[in-house]
């Protein structure tokens, strides 16, 4: 309790105090009429001017009480005097309690009073350093641009140290005249206003004669204890930030000149296919404007059949970083036409775009369309032409042939075997020469080696079943041996045959095949056996040489008094 009273800067002042009471009251009842009251009892009350405020009406109360308390043991405690000492000694204790107290009271309001000028002054430390700490120019200026504070910064601008440039009119520092009034009218129209103003670009020369860029924020403010309103503004220096700019704009100028004026059309796109430029020309080429084809999909140029190739193509980029593809391409007017897009991967920082360069290449297409079709003309003319000497040629051999075998009738049967193998090479080159497309239709093919057999005075009869399919073709590589192996399949039934009529039947197969069969009045000999050539002569021989080995099979039967011969024909000899 005396410890929390006594308080912190006088601890030992209490127990002093408390102490010496008794002390001055044992002495004030030995002297006569109290006279030491009044000035003894304020020794304790003295003694408590640094310690608790309680504690001195504490001492106080117990001074009074000690002096109250010794009117009636002091012996002259019934004269007039003695009475007028002890109530004097009460004032003066009680005064000086109170003396005590108004100066205790005044020394703390000077303590106080002090402590805040201090922590305003502190505080107006920390504030300049964070102000000076502010790498933009910041002032205070005043209706009539006097500058009442200013950072380090802005100072520096004027060439100025803070305190220099602090009270100073901006008229007496800035050198550029055209400036500063638009300065000072930016200020006038802030405080009139009340509204904030920005200034985008406030072009500003210090001290160093060097022209800058500012960006310049303006705010009314009002002047504390005046009433006047003046301006607080941040400057932020820009000039760097405006070179880079414009560096920036020259080089997109430069990327979209050379854009626009190159040859082909040139499309961006990132890596997931979203478009991202077009030059003029992919605008003349693809017919939409740079804003429609920065809205579209790489896809979206193309037929949703050719996505899977799209695709293959951003692959491929990633993997190698080019191609080379031919695509299909859909024009903003629907029209469909055919470009050759090389592609390429580029990447700059952490961005990758793919640059295709797109050619129009629907017309170099249909020329060399139209010049390999011209050229196949002119080939199949030479080549119809080159056929239909060969058969005439061959058709004049077997003129000769015809003569020697009459001039010579021991040798007629085997000449005859001879012409009929050339008649049948030469009615091949006579049907290649025949058509526009070259081709050696099969049922054509039959009829053609029928007719021939029937010239030779052997009695034939014709049968072409086509069914609904498209008729077939014999590949040009087995024209020639199919035909003298029908040719040697006739001869053979006319020569072994026991007289009558051959008959000839063409089937066409449901799964492009087809049947030739040739039949005549006969048998066939004991032991007869084609696939393991046993029984057969020389014509027969000469098949087997000649059969194709795939997708050719001849086999023999007997059906009563006729021998058939079964040729089955199926690619590749075979063609729809």
């Amino acid at each position: 309790m005396i410890g929390s009273m006594s308080g912190p800067s006088r601890p030992y002042a209490a127990m002093i105090s408390l102490i010496l009471l008794p002390a001055v009251f044992l002495l004030d009842l030995q002297l006569p009429l109290g006279i030491a009251t009044g000035i003894l009892y304020v020794l304790p009350v003295l003694l408590t001017l640094r310690s608790h405020p309680a504690l001195l009406w504490l001492v106080t109360g117990l001074a009074c009480l000690l002096v109250l308390l010794a009117i009636p043991l002091s012996p002259d405690t019934a004269t007039w005097t003695a009475l007028t000492n002890r109530g004097l000694s009460l004032l003066v204790i009680v005064l000086s309690a109170g003396l005590l107290h108004l100066h205790r009271r005044r020394e703390q309001s000077l303590v106080q009073h002090v402590r805040k000028e201090e922590i305003l002054q502190e505080s107006e430390r920390y504030l300049r350093q964070v102000i000076d700490l502010v790498p933009h120019r910041l002032f205070v200026k005043d209706a009539e641009g006097r500058f009442l504070l200013v950072n380090q910064a802005a100072a520096a601008a004027y060439g100025l140290s803070v305190e220099a440039m602090t009270g100073r009119l901006q008229r007496d520092l800035h050198v550029d005249p055209g400036q500063l009034t638009q300065m000072l009218a930016d200020d006038r129209t802030v405080i009139e206003s009340g509204c904030i103003r920005l200034n985008p670009e406030e072009r500003f020369t210090g001290a160093d004669g060097i022209p800058r860029t500012l960006r310049t924020t303006k705010i009314p403010f009002r002047l504390s204890g005046h009433g006047e309103t003046a301006v607080m503004g941040l400057s932020i220096d820009i000039t760097e930030d405006k070179a880079r700019e414009r560096r920036l704009l020259a080089s997109e100028r430069k990327y979209r000149a050379l854009l626009d004026n190159a040859v082909d059309a040139i499309l961006l796109a990132d890596m997931e296919g979203n478009l991202i430029d077009a030059n003029r020309q992919a605008e003349q080429l693809l017919g939409y404007s740079r804003d429609e084809l920065s809205r579209m999909h790489a896809a979206d140029l193309h037929p949703p059949e050719e996505l899977p190739n799209l695709q293959q193509v951003f692959k491929t980029l990633r993997e190698s970083g080019t191609t080379l593809v031919t695509h299909p391409v859909i024009r903003g007017d629907g029209e469909l036409i055919r470009c050759e897009v090389a592609a390429t991967f580029i990447r700059y920082g952490d961005e990758a775009v793919a640059q295709g360069i797109f050619r129009d290449i629907t017309e170099r297409e249909r020329q060399m369309q139209a010049r390999l079709e011209e050229e196949q003309r002119h080939r199949t003319a030479l080549i119809r032409e080159v056929h239909h000497r060969i058969k005439n040629n061959l058709q004049g051999a077997v003129g000769l042939l015809r003569q020697q075998a009459g001039a010579h009738p021991e040798l007629e049967q085997a000449i005859a075997g001879v012409i009929g193998q050339i008649q049948s090479i030469a009615l091949v080159h006579g049907l290649q020469g025949k058509g526009d497309d070259l081709k050696v239709w099969l049922c054509e093919m039959v009829q053609a080696i029928a007719r021939a057999a029937h010239l030779s005075r052997t009695p034939v009869e014709r049968r072409v079943d086509l069914g609904e399919g498209r008729p077939v073709w014999v590949h040009s590589d087995h024209a020639v041996p199919v035909a003298l192996v029908l040719n040697e399949l006739t001869q053979n039934a006319a020569k072994h045959g026991d007289g009558g009529v051959i008959r000839i039947e063409l089937q066409r197969g449901t799964d492009n095949s087809a049947l030739v069969l040739v039949r005549n009045r006969g048998w066939l000999p004991h032991g007869f056996d084609f696939e393991a050539g046993q029984g057969i002569g020389t014509g027969l021989k000469l098949v087997r040489a000649l059969l194709p080995p795939e997708g050719a099979r001849l086999t023999f039967e007997q059906d009563h008094d006729e021998v058939q011969a079964c040729l089955r024909l199926a690619p590749p000899i075979l063609q729809k």
